[in-house]
């Protein structure tokens, strides 16, 4: 786990780079302002949060929504004011973390692994990981989800099914939850978004490389070879044509 905090670390290191990127490629500044590292477009809050508050069964603002993988928390906290409740986020990345508390000092952050979570039990409302929860998934952080959430909590996730790497596949999702107590109570199939969205995001930036390096620099060229080998551009298969994404919404029973 050290040495995966340590990759994220760089990761997020890089965050205002990738920010000035995003307002560069002409297709990503509608969500620089989220700096975050996943999958994200501009109404993705209100996504969110929609498929959060419907199995929510009521709100105040004394709840706590809990981002698991926050990042620089900055989507978490937009989904939480979305859902009128307070805001807390984990993150094994102390970068990550540090940038949270700079962006948003009023949410409550902690360095720390799903599956050792720093929250009472029952304490927590609902749960919202994007982009993060399949990296770190475990019987045991699954358990720690199931302890530190109330009764009827949802738990909303986006996940990843590859031919290129080792991944749960939903029916597998599903199985593990309810070890646990938690009930899958949504699934959707969120590829063809994703996939229009990060093709043109990708295939602009690769062909825009000679001048995105002109303007922001030798810094950006690791950005490069992610969208390289998210279409293909490598001569590798395409990562983004051989991958599937879904977001999962499951209740605490």
């Amino acid at each position: 786990m050290a040495i995966a905090a340590k990759a994220y670390d760089t990761i997020y290191e890089r965050a205002e780079l990738r920010y000035r990127l995003a307002l560069a490629d002409g297709v990503s500044a509608a969500i620089a302002p989220f700096r975050c590292s996943g999958f994200v477009t501009a109404n993705e809050p209100g996504l969110v949060a929609t498929r959060i508050q419907f199995f929510l069964r009521y709100r105040s603002d004394s709840q706590r929504l809990l981002d698991l993988g926050c990042g620089t928390g900055v989507l978490g906290a937009a989904v939480a004011r979305r859902l009128g409740v307070r805001f807390a986020g984990v993150d094994f990345s102390p970068a990550a973390i540090r940038l949270a508390r700079m962006y948003t000092p009023d949410g409550g952050f902690a360095v720390a692994t799903f599956d050792s979570l720093p929250f009472r039990d029952r304490s927590i409302a609902a749960v919202m990981s994007h982009d993060a929860l399949y990296l770190g998934v475990s019987d045991s952080a699954l358990s720690e989800i199931a302890r530190v959430t109330s009764g009827g909590a949802p738990i909303a996730f986006s996940t990843y099914v590859s031919s290129l790497v080792p991944t749960w596949s939903v029916c597998t999702w599903r199985e593990k939850l309810l070890e646990h107590g938690l009930r899958v109570r949504s699934v959707i199939d969120d590829t063809r978004r994703w996939r229009r969205v990060m093709q043109r995001r990708h295939r602009t930036r690769w062909q825009q490389r000679d001048r995105l390096l002109a303007t922001l620099g030798v810094d950006i060229e690791p950005e490069l070879v992610v969208s390289a080998r998210m279409i293909g551009a490598d001569g590798s298969s395409p990562f983004i044509a051989s991958t599937s994404r879904f977001y999962i919404v499951a209740t605490r029973s």
